[in-house]
């Protein structure tokens, strides 16, 4: 191999670099306004959430689906999500002082959920994988490349839904998910 060829293949890697940096900041620039002041649905794995704004407030705002009613308010030291969904209600307070958390409400499970710092993502060559942690602003990641999945760990103070979208929008990546906080299991 020569090394004009050699200094042609590095100068296309750098530049394919560069061109999706711009693209993943721009994506995520156009779309913080749509995740600041909306509750946004999302799929997961498991279905399709609600994925909360962190600093909005919402009088009132129907997303999702009919049945449900998402609101948002100031209480004293508190954020206090509210939820109406098939006639139930539920609500979550959060300290404003607090650890940075993300919510989704789970439209299937009904009750609100807390997104982890991470992603599962399926791309089509696993070769670029370290390349798109970086990219998505993570702070590592694993490939399980025969499962066909990888997972990217985010910083908390990153909202991974919207990491996600611009993830998404990547021709190496076909699949990028959020993923939810299981439910705490107490044995009898």
């Amino acid at each position: 191999m020569s090394a004009r060829h050699i200094l042609n293949t590095r100068f296309a890697t750098y530049f394919g670099l560069m061109c999706l940096a711009l693209f993943v900041a721009s994506a995520s620039a156009h779309a913080q306004s749509l995740w600041q002041s909306a509750a946004v649905p999302v799929q997961t794995m498991s279905g399709t959430v609600l994925v909360l704004p962190e600093h909005a407030l919402l009088a009132e705002h129907i997303a999702g689906s009919p049945d449900t009613r998402i609101s948002i308010a100031l209480e004293g030291d508190y954020r206090v999500y509210r939820a109406q969904h098939k006639g139930k209600d539920h609500q979550v307070h959060m300290a404003l002082d607090g650890a940075p958390r993300h919510l989704a409400f789970d439209l299937e499970a009904g009750r609100f959920r807390d997104i982890l710092p991470s992603l599962r993502i399926e791309m089509n060559d696993y070769a670029s994988f370290d390349t798109i942690v970086q990219q998505a602003g993570g702070t590592g990641g694993k490939v399980y490349e025969a499962l066909g999945f990888a997972l990217i760990q985010l910083p908390d103070d990153l909202n991974p839904a919207e990491v996600a979208a611009a993830l998404g929008e990547l021709q190496s990546v076909t699949r990028a998910t959020i993923q939810l906080r299981g439910p705490l299991y107490v044995p009898m």
